[in-house]
């Protein structure tokens, strides 16, 4: 991420969140305006200078540090273009809690946020398996609210000697940071202090310091993706304004205030588990999108296909088609058909129709190899159909097919 030029005026140091408040017109064509300078010192990241030198990207295409796909996916549809592969999670929860605390923005601070964060730590974060605590981290949207989250903690420590031990086992995996630092940093619970909220007099100033800068948006991005398991997002900007998040997408594309509260907006909608509307605005993030990811490359999701159809038909016709389902969706991944289990209805065995596609080249192989790593640690058996055997005998492997899925059910039997 490139370096924000937001504290090189004093008056922004003096008072970051109401002087330093810049119009969002100039936003349309933030993703267009490139450097083209070769000086170091005029670029505006190493990654950009590298660029100029003629260097080539290599984009990440598996994203590992959310342990579940709804961590990273509205970055992934908003910045790069749904071009990552999200890991499956490994167990149904909901990743996002969103709270709603309509404290009072005053003196740069939220003090009802601040209480909200320490009852989250207190109540809401819980002991692992193995008796050990997650590791947390507390990402505020100015230094301020950092600051007086970090004396609310010593505050409690101090007031509550009940609590010590928890902040003790916490550990110093605690840390408290705000938007401008937290890059680069990651645990396993995330708790954001969004900060900004309405005046004492009621009135609401939407005026969110750096986050509205050119390159805002890179922060928000940043501090959004820093959990691996569980994000808890507490919030005092008014529902009225986060609704609007719509229409300033359409208006301003994927920055400034259109993407803050669409992420709210977002967060919302997976913690209430409204999965239409959080679909929706998906979609619109990427209709949005025009991240340098967006090619077009084979996604590696593959797509349906007449050999994909005739398997699946073959089996309806024998299994029915309530145990079928083409081209599930794990995570990141897809499974060209699934076969679920009779007792539970859950996915148990995962049939790829593979082509000349799948041994076209080691390194298609190697990630079809790892691909099917991953999704049988989530208890999913793989069977595989060569095209060439299916043009020449699909009776036979069929025959295989109903074996292989008639030994899966007598083994879940005995479970």
């Amino acid at each position: 991420m490139p370096p924000s030029s937001y504290f090189q005026g004093s008056s922004a140091v003096l008072n970051p969140t109401e002087d330093d408040y810049e119009d969002e017109s100039h936003l349309q064509d933030i993703q267009n305006s490139n450097r083209n300078s070769l000086d170091l010192v005029e670029s505006e990241s190493l990654l950009v200078y590298a660029e100029n030198c003629g260097y080539k990207q290599s984009h990440l295409r598996v994203h590992y540090r959310s342990q579940h796909p709804d961590l990273i996916e509205f970055s992934n549809h908003a910045f790069y273009g749904k071009k990552l592969i999200p890991m499956p999670a490994k167990q149904d929860y909901r990743a996002i809690q969103f709270a709603e605390v309509n404290g009072i923005y005053e003196d740069q601070v939220n003090r009802a946020e601040a209480s909200k964060v320490i009852a989250i730590l207190l109540d809401e974060v819980q002991p692992l398996s193995n008796g050990k605590y997650p590791s947390v981290g507390i990402a505020t949207f100015n230094i301020y609210q950092r600051n007086l989250i970090l004396e609310e903690i010593t505050k409690t420590r101090q007031l509550r000697p009940e609590y010590d031990k928890k902040f003790s086992e916490l550990g110093s995996d605690l840390f408290v940071k705000n938007l401008e630092n937290i890059q680069g940093d990651e645990r396993d619970v995330i708790i954001i202090s969004t900060t900004f909220g309405r005046k004492p007099d009621g009135t609401f100033r939407q005026s969110f310091g750096p986050i509205l800068q050119r390159n805002g948006y890179k922060l928000l991005n940043v501090i959004v993706t820093r959990a691996k398991s569980k994000v808890f997002v507490c919030t005092s900007i008014p529902q009225e304004n986060i609704n609007q998040y719509s229409n300033l997408l359409r208006q301003f594309q994927n920055n400034g205030r259109a993407i803050f509260y669409a992420y709210l907006a977002y967060a919302k909608y997976v913690s209430e588990n409204n999965i239409e509307a959080k679909n929706a605005l998906l979609h619109q993030l990427y209709e949005n999108c025009d991240a340098v990811f967006i090619d077009n490359e084979d996604s590696g999701f593959g797509s349906e296909s007449p050999f994909e159809d005739e398997v699946y038909y073959s089996l309806v016709n024998i299994i029915g088609k309530e145990r079928l389902q083409q081209q599930y969706k794990l995570g990141g991944f897809r499974i060209d058909l699934v076969v679920r289990s009779k007792k539970t209805g859950k996915p148990i065995i995962a049939i790829e129709c593979d082509g000349a596609k799948y041994h076209s080249s080691n390194e298609a192989y190697a990630w079809d190899m790892f691909r099917q790593k991953q999704i049988e640690q989530h208890g999913i058996i793989f069977h595989r159909i060569w095209s060439t055997n299916w043009w020449y005998s699909s009776t036979k492997e069929v025959t295989k097919m109903l074996e292989f899925i008639e030994t899966c059910d007598q083994r879940e039997n005995y479970i």
